[in-house]
């Protein structure tokens, strides 16, 4: 992938040539996954590019809403001819006109020339870690989506199950943004179970503050819940400590709702 963009926060041109990862997508394609809505196979039909700060550039597969991240890039400072791209435009007007649109974090930051990729660094880091609940119960099918734009909402196969247990197995995993579970509980009752959004400071930190206790153990996201699945509550350990997710915003609390009887 070859690309050329402007910073408009920094005022300035990035560029790169990067080799992307041919058998790991080629190995995606061919898998594809499930649409459990038409019942059919079917697989990824476009990249999504992110461009950052820095020559920081993010590239997914996508399809059907499901998203996977393929890699992080960082380019070079490039001398490109602005003219040549904006021809007609006051190149400093456009720099006042763009930092004041921005956050005044951002600004002070664009004044100061401490522009940085920190954010997206954070986003794009991974934990090994799973999913558990806190009574019996059955997975039946899961959303999730993460701080790092990826989005698993399709399972990769027909088999459910096998899909479920991947979630509830230790895995590399970046921080989680929302989710949505569908469960059982031992009556055969069927539930959905879901955080519209976690607070993203608070997930962040409690990833990183229990990785750095014990880095070689796994973390668990634990739905606490009765038998009943009539409320939940979601707590992140490491097995030695347990940090409460408790800052959600507002009208996001953990929710669960019956969804009929199987």
């Amino acid at each position: 992938m070859e690309i050329l963009y402007f910073s408009f926060t920094e005022d300035k041109f990035y560029e790169g040539r990067f080799a992307l990862p041919q058998q790991r997508l080629y190995e995606l394609l061919k898998t594809g996954f499930w649409d459990t809505q038409d019942q059919k196979h079917i697989t990824y039909h476009e990249l999504t590019v992110c461009v950052l700060p820095k020559g920081l550039v993010c590239v997914w597969l996508t399809g059907l809403g499901r998203k996977v991240l393929i890699g992080a890039f960082r380019g070079s400072v490039s001398d490109a001819d602005f003219r040549r791209f904006y021809p007609k435009t006051d190149r400093p007007q456009m720099y006042r006109d763009e930092m004041a649109e921005r956050p005044a974090e951002v600004q002070q930051q664009m004044k100061a020339g401490t522009i940085n990729t920190k954010q997206w660094d954070d986003y794009l880091k991974t934990y090994p870690w799973q999913v558990a609940f806190s009574v019996p119960l059955t997975l039946d099918n899961f959303t999730m989506r993460f701080l790092n734009a990826e989005v698993t909402n399709y399972p990769l196969t027909p088999d459910l199950a096998l899909h479920a247990r991947a979630l509830l197995t230790p895995q590399a995993r970046a921080v989680p943004r929302s989710c949505t579970f569908y469960v059982r509980d031992e009556a055969g009752h069927a539930h959905r179970v879901r955080a519209k959004t976690f607070d993203e400071a608070q997930t962040m930190a409690a990833f990183a503050t229990l990785h750095q206790q014990s880095p070689n153990q796994h973390l668990t996201l634990r739905v606490e819940t009765d038998k009943y699945v009539k409320k939940a509550s979601f707590v992140l350990t490491n097995g030695l400590q347990t940090i409460p997710l408790t800052r959600l915003p507002s009208g996001s609390w953990p929710r669960t709702e019956g969804v009929g009887v199987l």
